[in-house]
């Protein structure tokens, strides 16, 4: 206790301890709202990974507009944890990150691009290309300039297969945002890559 000075004030200072009850529910609260606070910054952790895969695919590789787009991302609540899931079912999505070889599905060839133009466009956007032999190998061309004069344009090479060196375009966009994942969940970025299915 404490006088004063020149006045009859008793100055009290109390200290109350919070009682069981009081923490219990306060605990409570907290509980209640860590899954939902947990959710909104797993969610906004797997967007900033499906961004910089997206990135990555257009720096890396230019084109592929339908591959890019089918990288998506969710956050779900799976047991007691929260789980940011970013994907692609997308047949280059495995092939390019771990490589393999490649063979048409139902084409009678793969269609391998030789110019900037043709990775843009697909084989059957260039209604006046012709199949030329060149020693052995099947190319796809088109006469150049009016009336062929110009000369021939290849644009892809035909093959009965192809065997891709892996590009590892998913390891690098993940090691670009990891420290920024890891300052907004808490967690790592861990690469689970589906064998299923084929490439």
């Amino acid at each position: 206790m404490a006088r004063a000075v020149g006045a009859d004030l008793m100055l009290t200072p109390e200290i109350r301890a919070v009682g069981f009850a009081e923490a219990e529910e306060r605990l409570r609260g907290i509980a209640n709202a860590i899954p939902r606070l947990t959710f909104q910054s797993v969610r906004a952790g797997s967007l900033v990974m499906e961004r910089a895969v997206k990135r990555q695919i257009t720096s890396q590789f230019g084109g592929g507009k339908d591959w890019r787009a089918s990288w998506t991302s969710s956050a779900a609540i799976v047991g007691n944890q929260v789980m940011g899931l970013v994907g692609s079912a997308h047949p280059a999505s495995r092939i390019q990150e771990l490589g393999g070889t490649v063979v048409p599905k139902k084409a009678r060839a793969l269609t391998i691009p030789l110019s900037v133009d043709a990775r843009r466009h697909r084989a059957r956007d260039y209604t006046d290309a012709f199949v030329l032999k060149v020693n052995g190998k099947a190319f796809l061309v088109r006469s150049k300039g009016q009336r062929g004069r110009g000369g021939l344009e290849f644009l892809y090479v035909l093959a009965k297969s192809a065997t891709l060196k892996p590009t590892h375009y998913l390891t690098k966009a993940k090691d670009k945002v990891e420290p920024e994942v890891v300052a907004l969940v808490g967690g790592r970025i861990s690469l689970a890559i589906s064998t299923g299915g084929s490439a």
